[in-house]
């Protein structure tokens, strides 16, 4: 079991540095998000303001951007929004990271990320922030 574990946290820790590598503009719910992502040094920005106005000041400046709201009920709703905006003013949105999320873990918050590799039970997990 713990080779799996061990493999699975190899391939979220990559997921991660992808994301970090991506250069493209990363926006998130709030301030505990942005924190939970600047461990990894994963930069992020915080949606502010009303939605639409919001998206037109996102889209003058980017292209492509990163969505990562929470994949909870009340994050899929504010995706689907911002996502819709987004859409509508020709900015590609990259879904890669929080379909893995979705698809790969148990994590439905964000902000959680560092307590999820802290609860994970396999040495990679334990060893990323016995580094850091």
């Amino acid at each position: 079991m713990a080779l799996k574990e061990n493999k699975d946290m190899q391939e979220f820790l990559e997921e991660i540095e992808k994301l970090r590598q991506s250069g493209k503009l990363i926006i998130v719910e709030g301030k505990k998000d942005i924190k939970a992502l600047s461990i990894f040094g994963v930069k992020a920005v915080e949606i502010n303001g009303p939605l639409e106005i919001f998206a037109e000041k996102i889209a003058k400046e980017h292209k492509e951007i990163v969505l990562l709201t929470d994949l909870d009920p009340t994050g899929r709703k504010l995706y689907s929004r911002l996502n819709h905006y987004f859409s509508q003013l020709g900015v590609k949105v990259n879904n890669d990271f929080r379909n893995y999320l979705y698809r790969n873990t148990k994590l439905r918050q964000i902000e959680g990320i560092k307590k999820y590799i802290e609860n994970y039970s396999c040495d990679l997990g334990k060893a990323f922030f016995n580094s850091a």
